[in-house]
């Protein structure tokens, strides 16, 4: 439904050897009308995060700093209008969500609380002037699913080494939607500790760094701000398409992505950037 598999392999087919990121090693990708495939180097001696558990926050600093080559590969090029393979807004979270927000307010309403709700119940009239608000700031080429279950850790001589897996999502977009999706879904609301400008501020850095210009700090915590408004929609799509799922790992999921979504938005002010 997503095109998913054309989107990984067109990534690494298309553009990642542009970017000065830390990827896979793909030797061959193929694309074809009854399937795709990708064979890519051996990383098994690199250790897999877990979403559920969460991340360190120097976890979360190391994987902001890997990811924001790609980010600066891709900042607001003209290349990017031919990329129709990648879609330029996330509707898949976005559609719906009206929809779907009172089963889940009605779950999760009291573990979220009251200036979540709010946020919620705003979005469920106004996805709309989301989706504009987004659509007028810069763009890149964004992950889409940054999250620990997507990241490789190195271990041993491979120390402090960070990989980024699963590019199915792909987009051309907000490139700050990784940075709130990794911040506000993976990394544990007592680890993070309302360090969200923090977080900004360091991924701003690595994209002067990586030679992006003319976007200022300010701009970066705005962009922040939207996508960890943007990010709340994710939690409420899940839990519609997968509350029946008896997984007990799919539970927890939720659970964790509710409240840790909710609660950077929140912390942000995410809603007052509309």
């Amino acid at each position: 439904m997503l095109n998913g598999f054309s989107r990984e392999v067109r990534f690494y087919s298309d553009l990642a050897e542009k970017t000065a990121a830390r990827l896979s090693k793909v030797f061959f990708a193929d694309l074809a009308a009854d399937g795709a495939a990708l064979v890519m180097e051996d990383l098994s001696h690199f250790e897999g995060g877990d979403q559920v558990v969460g991340l360190a926050h120097q976890q979360v600093c190391d994987v902001i700093e890997a990811v924001a080559p790609v980010h600066a590969a891709f900042w607001n090029s003209p290349h990017l209008d031919e990329l129709h393979w990648a879609p330029t807004v996330d509707h898949f979270n976005l559609d719906s969500f009206s929809d779907a927000w009172p089963e889940f307010e009605e779950l999760y309403g009291l573990r979220i609380g009251e200036s979540a709700r709010e946020i919620g119940r705003y979005l469920t009239k106004n996805v709309d002037r989301l989706e504009a608000k987004i659509a007028s700031r810069s763009r890149s080429i964004v992950h889409g699913d940054l999250r620990a279950d997507n990241i490789l850790f190195g271990k041993d001589e491979h120390d402090g080494e960070v990989v980024v897996l699963d590019w199915q999502l792909v987009m051309r977009s907000l490139a700050a939607f990784d940075i709130a999706r990794l911040y506000g879904g993976s990394e544990p609301i007592a680890e993070r500790a309302s360090r969200a400008r923090e977080m900004s501020g360091l991924w701003h850095d690595a994209l002067r760094r990586s030679g992006v210009s003319g976007y200022s700090e300010a701009d970066a915590w705005t962009d922040f701000r939207i996508a960890a408004l943007h990010c709340v929609t994710i939690p409420v799509k899940v839990h519609a398409l997968f509350h029946k799922t008896p997984l007990k790992r799919a539970a927890q999921l939720r659970d964790a992505m509710a409240q840790r979504f909710f609660a950077c938005a929140v912390e942000v002010d995410a809603l007052n950037v509309l």
